[in-house]
């Protein structure tokens, strides 16, 4: 078909099997498709456009093998500083808290600070043996060169020496003398009379007192429930007055010597139980046995008012080699005195020392004498041990206290009798031919005696001292003393100032008496 379109129009054809399309420019026809040409010769070929830009990277394929060959080695390089490490502070964390270092120093000088924590508090464990001693008064205990708890040999010793008073009727509870009766002390010159067994009061002044063994209740160690005595020495002041220089106020007892033996080689301590309605400081004396003393020690003892105290006085000075001190049996070895009041001229020089002298007073005591009528003073125990310690009191059981009594004093009649009752109970009967004197008998002592005692005979009658009863008679006969046989084992009877003419009988008391 021949072409209907301007010949300058550009062509544009594409062609597939059944159809070909021309372009020009404004007009494209279609017509059927014609047949396949022949293929023209393969032109020139075109130059190659620039690259295109990269595409997406691809996945990474497999990691090839390592290689078994090393690389060479590499120079030496320079030597390094050496580092160092040190311990700084170690302390102590609470419990249940961490532990931690913490290094105050540098990398190349290490300074490590260490905090480790308290364990937790565990639970309490048995108790375990003692680590220490006691520095309780009267601890006898130390510790050894293992540092554990000895007693030693001496202390043992110390031990059994406690079982030692060398005080006689030390609580007051034997009174054979007066039987419980008052002993009356009047104003003005010198007296001395026992009060009871082993207790005499010793007096010189105006003051006037009464004594008496008493026992309304019983009293106990202070701290325990043990009843350490049922009686008491109980002195009152029945007439106030002020102490000339001369004048003194005194409850004594002198020891046999054999109780001194105890006591003379060593420190001593003495306790007293005692009682006053008002304050009081008193006199404690140790004097030799001489009735002159020749030396004293004096302690200053204090009471508050209507308490009972236990006065310990521990670790005296060992009694003096000087002096009239005696370990013998029958002699007296030293004399104990409890003073309520003292003039100048026999308070000693100074407390707390022996002191060359005849002395019953302590320096700054006060006079009991000087306090109102009807105040009182109570003792119920004395006690004198060895050693450097006042300890517990150390009773004495009935029996045993009055047999020791005995030592010193004894009488016919019965316990509980006062000496010159009126009783026939107890009384010694004899039978004497006429004219015979003296009337000579042998009469045991209870006990051997501390030395040959001086007899008294009472009427069992009239209960007249220095007599005996002829009942035949039925009057008291004089007699004038013993028959000069007398012993500490016992005595044989009593000269008679007149003898009868016929054979007569008669009866008498006796009492024995060492003095002490």
């Amino acid at each position: 078909m021949p072409s209907q379109f301007p010949p300058n129009n550009t062509v544009i054809a594409t062609a597939n099997p059944t159809t070909v399309v021309l372009t020009l420019d404004d007009v494209t026809a279609t017509g059927p498709p014609g047949e396949q040409g022949p293929v023209g010769p393969t032109g020139p070929p075109g130059q190659i456009g620039p690259a295109g830009p990269p595409g997406p990277q691809g996945v990474q394929g497999p990691t090839g093998p390592v290689s078994t060959t090393p690389g060479p080695t590499g120079p030496t390089g320079p030597a390094g500083t050496a580092a160092t490490v040190a311990v700084g502070t170690t302390t102590t964390g609470g419990p249940g808290t961490a532990a931690s270092v913490t290094n105050t120093g540098t990398p190349m000088a290490g300074v490590f600070n260490f905090t480790v924590p308290q364990g937790t508090q565990g639970p309490t464990g048995p108790t375990g043996p003692p680590s220490g001693v006691s520095t309780d008064s009267g601890n006898i205990a130390t510790l050894g060169s293992d540092a554990k708890i000895l007693v030693p040999q001496s202390a043992i010793t110390a031990v059994r020496l406690r079982s030692f008073n060398a005080i006689g009727n030390p609580n007051f509870e034997v009174d054979q003398r007066n039987c419980g009766n008052s002993v009356n002390f009047p104003a003005g010159g010198y007296l001395k009379t026992f009060v009871n067994d082993r207790w005499s009061i010793e007096k010189v002044g105006n003051v006037a007192l009464s004594a008496l063994q008493w026992g309304p209740a019983a009293d106990v160690i202070p701290g325990t429930n043990y009843v350490i005595t049922s009686r008491q020495l109980t002195t009152t002041l029945t007439t106030p007055a002020a102490l000339a220089a001369g004048d003194f106020i005194a409850i004594e007892q002198m020891i046999e010597g054999p109780f001194l033996r105890e006591l003379i080689g060593d420190v001593h301590s003495i306790s007293i139980y005692a009682w006053c309605s008002k304050a009081l400081k008193f006199g404690l004396i140790l004097r030799d046995g001489s009735a002159t003393a020749t030396r004293a020690l004096a302690k200053l003892c204090s009471l508050p008012a209507n308490v009972f105290t236990l006065v310990t006085l521990p670790n005296l000075p060992v009694f003096p080699s000087g002096g009239n001190f005696s370990t013998s049996p029958g002699v007296a070895g030293y004399q104990l005195l409890i003073t309520l009041g003292c003039g100048t001229t026999y308070t000693v020089p100074a407390n707390d020392t022996w002191q060359t002298g005849n002395y019953v007073g302590a320096v700054g005591q006060d006079n009991f004498g000087s306090l109102a009528a009807n105040d009182q003073f109570v003792l119920s125990f004395v006690q004198h041990e060895p050693g450097p310690n006042s300890t517990q009191l150390m009773d004495l059981d009935f029996s045993t206290n009055l047999h020791s009594c005995q030592r010193y004093f004894a009488k016919s009649y019965n316990y509980a009798t006062k000496l010159g009752t009126v009783t026939n109970a107890g009384a010694i009967g004899f039978f004497a031919p006429g004219s015979f004197s003296p009337v000579r008998f042998s009469i045991p002592f209870k006990c051997t005696m501390a030395k040959t005692p001086t007899i008294t005979g009472y009427s069992p009658t009239t209960g007249a001292s220095g007599m005996i009863r002829d009942e035949l008679a039925g009057a008291d006969k004089t007699i004038s003393g013993g028959t000069g046989l007398e012993s500490d084992a016992g005595f044989s009877g009593f000269n008679i100032t007149s003898a009868n003419a016929s054979a007569w009988y008669g009866s008498y008391h006796y009492t024995a008496d060492t003095g002490w």
